[in-house]
């Protein structure tokens, strides 16, 4: 129950600094999307903490979100695949690492 009370708290973190925004005027776009992404990874962490592993149908399409808007907002495509690529490749890494010391699978890669 403990992890479940420490999401309470960042999503109620969250609540309040958008609140705060929304008050100060600083509500944009990038704000709209950076609010939708805290409530998928706030859910993300909800399903993680409930089942002990992340499907890919609840994954994949953020992906595909975050190259999008890098492509169609940000025009740093380029950039956002490298970032990507680099987080898969340390993700990966440590999968290698964690089975050859404990002998057995411990990070899903979807």
């Amino acid at each position: 129950m403990k992890p479940l009370i420490g999401t309470a708290i960042l999503g109620a973190i969250m609540a309040g600094l958008t609140a705060a925004a929304v008050l100060s005027g600083l509500w944009t776009a990038n704000l709209w999307v950076s609010a939708g992404l805290a409530i998928a990874l706030l859910w993300l962490c909800w399903v993680d903490l409930r089942e002990m592993r992340l499907p890919d149908f609840l994954t994949l399409p953020l992906i595909a979100a975050g190259l999008a808007w890098a492509f169609l907002v940000t025009e740093q495509l380029p950039a956002s695949l490298a970032g990507a690529l680099a987080g898969y490749a340390v993700i990966w890494g440590l999968e290698i690492f964690w089975r050859r010391v404990r002998g057995q699978e411990g990070i899903g890669l979807g």
